[in-house]
């Protein structure tokens, strides 16, 4: 790990330079946010939300897919609270499984049952394929 540095500059020196430091971070975070962009982008393709917060994709309501921004891994699972987290190995189960969860009354069984069904039926899906490491 790097010695820490301390800074000497005035207050106004970070005013004059903060775009510069925005265009640094946005360039370095650039590679993650793609990738954070293709997973939001497939899981729109099989009409899940794909909203993203931080390092978390969102799937539906309580299921969401998360990027480790240091190793790249991504966890997919289903969270009702903070406590109670069920991970799966691929889309697919956590779909399969949340399906079968449901009344058909319900409009979440509704929308993961369309979701599975679209998912199944989209073979351009790139990530959620295998392709990205779990």
């Amino acid at each position: 790990m790097e010695e820490q540095k301390k800074v000497n500059h005035s207050l106004e020196y970070f005013y004059k330079n903060i775009d510069k430091y925005v265009q640094n971070l946005e360039k370095a975070f650039r590679p993650y946010q793609s990738i954070l962009n293709e997973i939001a982008f497939e899981i729109k393709q099989f009409l899940g939300d794909g909203n993203i917060h931080g390092s978390i994709v969102d799937i539906a309501y309580y299921d969401h897919i998360y990027l480790d921004p240091m190793t790249a891994k991504s966890k997919i699972y289903n969270a009702l609270s903070t406590m109670n987290r069920t991970t799966y190995s691929s889309v697919r189960t956590l779909l399969e499984d949340r399906r079968g969860k449901f009344l058909p009354m319900l409009a979440e069984y509704t929308s993961c049952y369309d979701m599975l069904s679209a998912y199944n039926k989209n073979t351009k899906c790139i990530i959620f394929c295998g392709k990205l490491n779990n």
